[in-house]
């Protein structure tokens, strides 16, 4: 039985730290250390700025995959990279491919910052000797953003020491040596450079692209075809849809032949049930829906649950396509194939995981939202910022005055994010087998009893969210996962995005009690808590002794 590897490649763009912390992970680890720019510089009997000087960058670039081909071959190693490794594919594939790859991330004026500090090499930056050097630094930075994506792990090292930053990549290698030992190579924009594509998923069952742009929906029919889909198109909506986005997906489909059913359900979460899926394959069957067909879930995280569910089980299987039109939707419930309909004990408690073949999120429909519906949206973004990515969680504390304000580009940004970072953690762990997945759940723990004591009425699902991330946050404050501080940055940004975070009058702890002991995150009897470890980290727990979890239950519900 071979040796599993155990080599580490840190990516990131200059000054985020990749050298120093991958000597202090060489210390920490016991295994060998690379620099790829030194090994450069080593061969070429030259410095990089004057490789770039006097051969040119293609030069560079060819040494550069030449070293990084060589230290894979060597076991167990922690490899500092350069900061436009990342830039070609086969460099990509090759870290993939041998070892953990952890990203290092932080923001352009604290980048900067760092390299003005570091006078010994001042002379040869030529982004100091730019007129704008910050704006330049962003622009490089965010044309390798979606590269850096491929990383199992991303650290956003801003206010963090070296030693933090060094045991969070740590964390995350074992990650991504779990997929490294199942063969899975993530990459994103992998759909023939269509800059389209946030992210394409694979898991063991499925490998799907999710499409996030403005003007999306005209595109659906074509994309379709072009994945191999084919028949008739079975478009499962509610009546809370708008007209036009109706017809523009009805129209898209027509064109590429797939002659639609449009069939629509009662606008809410009440129709996510049981008798509402057998008026469905009734419908699908009537109308001599085959497997070779296509069901289509256009609508918000209700829509495209109850869909995919008739999708999962009807003929045992047809093909399943997610067009989410709530900002719920695009950024959560569409990604990842948990479909599911609720039973009167509790939500999403009859399922299955059944991937989609296309995710497509079209975000011109954001404008059409109600605000409350819109607002609620906002609930899973913040959570994934708080619970996954630190940078994106400062990019909505910073932001939030235009966000909301109706800034489009900012609005897009934060969906492909979102989608970008739903889609990598559920390519890692699709059925929560490792943990990595229910990550996702902070704030849904206390959010599902909250909505099953109001039996789904009066309250949104991004509500309910919010309500359980404030609760999440007080409880994580409790135990010591988080400072003070940091809760309250996490309760002072659900409020600035208009969000809740306190309980509703007349919520008894019984009846939260009774609901918590059905939700699907019990095990033996305990509750198991997704919690932060500070803004962007977080884990599930099931060590929180349940008289301070009821403690701090009490607490909130009192207000």
């Amino acid at each position: 039985m071979s040796t599993p590897r155990r080599t580490i490649y840190l990516i990131g763009f200059s000054y985020t730290g990749k050298s120093t912390v991958a000597r202090q992970i060489s210390v920490n680890l016991h295994i060998d250390f690379a620099d790829t720019d030194e090994l450069v510089e080593s061969r070429a009997g030259k410095s990089i700025p004057e490789i770039f000087a006097t051969e040119g960058e293609s030069v560079f670039r060819e040494l550069e995959s030449e070293v990084l081909r060589e230290v894979a071959q060597w076991p167990n190693m922690v490899v500092a990279t350069g900061g436009g490794i990342v830039l070609d594919p086969e460099n990509r594939a090759v870290m993939q491919r041998t070892g953990a790859v952890i990203s290092l991330e932080a923001q352009p004026s604290t980048i900067l910052a760092r390299m003005q500090a570091d006078e010994s090499d001042a002379t040869e930056r030529p982004l100091l000797g730019s007129g704008d050097p910050l704006s330049r630094i962003a622009a490089l930075k965010s044309n390798r953003q979606a590269a850096y994506a491929i990383a199992d792990w991303t650290v956003n090292t801003n206010g963090l020491s070296m030693d933090e930053v060094a045991a969070e990549a740590q964390r995350g290698a074992e990650e991504g040596w779990k997929r490294v030992a199942a063969g899975q190579i993530l990459e994103p924009h992998a759909d023939g450079g269509d800059s389209d594509v946030a992210f394409r998923v694979r898991t063991e069952t499925a490998a799907y692209p999710i499409v996030v742009a403005p003007g999306a929906l005209e595109t659906l029919g074509h994309r379709m075809s072009d994945l191999g889909l084919s028949g008739r198109a079975c478009v499962i909506t509610d009546s809370g849809i708008p007209g036009q986005w109706r017809e523009l997906a009805l129209g898209s489909l027509n064109e590429a032949g797939f002659d639609p059913l449009l069939l629509e359900i009662p606008e809410g979460e009440t129709s996510k049930n049981l008798a509402q899926a057998g008026d469905l394959f009734a419908e699908l069957s009537g109308n001599r829906i085959e497997r070779r067909d296509v069901v289509v879930g256009l609508g918000g995280g209700v829509v495209g649950d109850l869909a995919g569910y008739v999708a999962a089980t009807y003929l045992r299987g047809v093909a399943f396509v997610q067009v989410p039109t709530t900002l719920l939707g695009m950024v959560d419930a569409s990604i990842g194939g948990k479909v599911a309909i609720d039973l009167p004990s509790g939500k999403n408690l009859v399922g299955a995981f059944y991937q989609p073949r296309l995710v497509l999120s079209d975000t011109r429909v954001l404008n059409s939202l109600v605000p409350r519906q819109l607002t609620a949206g906002w609930a899973e973004v913040i959570k994934t910022g708080a619970i996954f990515d630190a940078e994106l969680f400062e990019y909505l504390e910073a932001n939030a005055e235009a966000i909301l304000g109706g800034d489009e580009a900012m609005r897009a940004h934060a969906v492909l994010r979102c989608s970008a970072i739903k889609g990598r953690v559920v390519s890692l762990d699709e059925r929560e087998m490792t943990g990595l997945r229910a990550r996702l759940n902070l704030g849904h723990t206390l959010g599902h009893a909250v909505e099953n004591a109001l039996e789904y009425t009066g309250i949104l699902h991004g509500e309910a969210v919010a309500i359980g991330m404030s609760f999440a946050a007080h409880l994580a404050e409790r135990v010591g996962s988080i400072t003070v501080g940091e809760r309250q940055r996490q309760i002072d940004l659900l409020k600035a995005y208009g969000l809740p975070t306190t309980a509703p009058d007349g919520l008894e702890l019984s009846d939260i009690r009774a609901a918590l002991a059905v939700d699907k995150k019990v095990a033996a009897g305990r509750t198991r808590w997704i919690l932060c470890d500070g803004i962007g980290r977080g884990r599930l727990r099931d060590d929180v002794p349940p008289d301070v979890s009821d403690e701090v239950l009490r607490e909130f519900l009192a207000g």
